[in-house]
C-alpha cells in the first residue's frame, strides 16, 4: 500500500484517516462532530463547512468527500489535532 505524505485532491474526491490513538476526549468530539465544532469556532473554517462522509472504526476515523472545498484536515490542526494523526490513502 502506498501512503501519501500530504493532503491530496483532484478536486473531485479526497479521503484520509485520523488515528484515534492519543486523541483527547474533546478532540474525539471535534472529529466526530466537525460541522458543529467548525460552526462554533472562531477560526477561518467556520464559513467553509462542507459535507464529508465519516466512518468510525475501532482505532481510526475514515473521511471521504466528492468535493474538496472545506479543509477538514486544516480545521482539525487548528483545533490542536496533530497532523501526525493523519494517514493519507
Amino acid at each position: 500500500m502506498k501512503l501519501r505524505t500530504g493532503f491530496v485532491s483532484n478536486s473531485s474526491s479526497s479521503s484520509f484517516i485520523v488515528k484515534k490513538d492519543g486523541l483527547t476526549p474533546s478532540q474525539k468530539y471535534i472529529v466526530e462532530n466537525y460541522k458543529e465544532a467548525a460552526l462554533k469556532s472562531t477560526n477561518a473554517y467556520a464559513d467553509e463547512v462542507d459535507d464529508w462522509s465519516m466512518t468510525e472504526y475501532f482505532n481510526h476515523y475514515e473521511f471521504d468527500t466528492s468535493m474538496d472545498n472545506f479543509s477538514l484536515n486544516g480545521f482539525f490542526e487548528s483545533m490542536g489535532i496533530s497532523i501526525e494523526k493523519f494517514r493519507y490513502d
